[in-house]
C-alpha cells in the first residue's frame, strides 16, 4: 500500500467518523430484480376460496408456506395442505414464548429455513421462508387473509338467491 492510498484511507475514515457520513446507496439491483419479478408474474386478483388466496400469497410474497391457526392450535388454512401438527406446534411455541415474554410481537426461528410466528386478530400466523420477512411484510399477509375471510363472511351464500325489492 502506498503512502498516498494509506493517507487517503485514514482521511476518509476520520472524516467519516467525525462527520458521520453515510455512503450507503440504494440497492438498485435488488429493486430491479423485484420489478422484473412483478412484471413476469401475474397473481389471481379475486380468488374464490381461502385456500387459493394463501397459495397466491405464498407466491406473491415468496414464502415457502403460510399456515393460519386459531390460538388453541386448530388449523384455519394452510398453503401446504393438511399441516395440523405444524399448526399445533407453532401455536404451542408462540403461546409459550408469549407467556414468558408477554410483550413479544413476533417470533423468528432459524432452523435451516426461517419460521416466523406472529398473532393477528385472535389467530396465529406461521410463515416459513428462506429468509426472514419484516413485520410489515408479515402483517400485510395477515391483513389480506383477514380481509378475505371478512368479505366471505359478509357475502351471501351462493346457493341462496339474493332477495329482490318489489316496487
Amino acid at each position: 500500500m502506498s503512502l498516498a492510498s494509506f493517507l487517503g484511507f485514514v482521511f476518509r475514515r476520520a472524516s467519516g467518523l467525525l462527520l458521520d457520513l453515510d455512503d450507503t446507496c440504494l440497492p438498485v439491483e435488488q429493486l430491479r430484480a423485484l420489478h422484473d419479478f412483478s412484471q413476469r408474474h401475474r397473481f389471481e386478483e379475486n380468488p374464490a376460496h381461502l385456500q387459493e388466496l394463501v397459495s397466491v400469497l405464498k407466491k406473491k410474497h415468496a414464502v415457502d408456506a403460510i399456515i393460519v391457526a386459531n390460538r388453541h392450535g386448530s388449523m384455519v388454512v394452510s398453503s401446504e395442505g393438511d399441516l395440523d401438527t405444524e399448526a399445533l406446534t407453532g401455536t404451542a411455541l408462540f403461546n409459550y414464548v408469549r407467556a414468558e415474554i408477554p410483550d413479544s410481537d413476533a417470533i423468528l426461528v432459524r432452523a435451516g429455513n426461517w419460521y416466523m410466528l406472529f398473532p393477528f386478530n385472535e389467530k396465529v400466523y406461521i410463515l416459513r421462508a428462506g429468509s426472514s420477512l419484516s413485520t410489515i411484510e408479515m402483517h400485510a399477509i395477515a391483513r389480506e387473509v383477514e380481509a378475505f375471510m371478512k368479505a366471505k363472511l359478509l357475502a351471501p351464500p351462493l346457493s341462496e338467491p339474493i332477495p329482490r325489492e318489489e316496487a
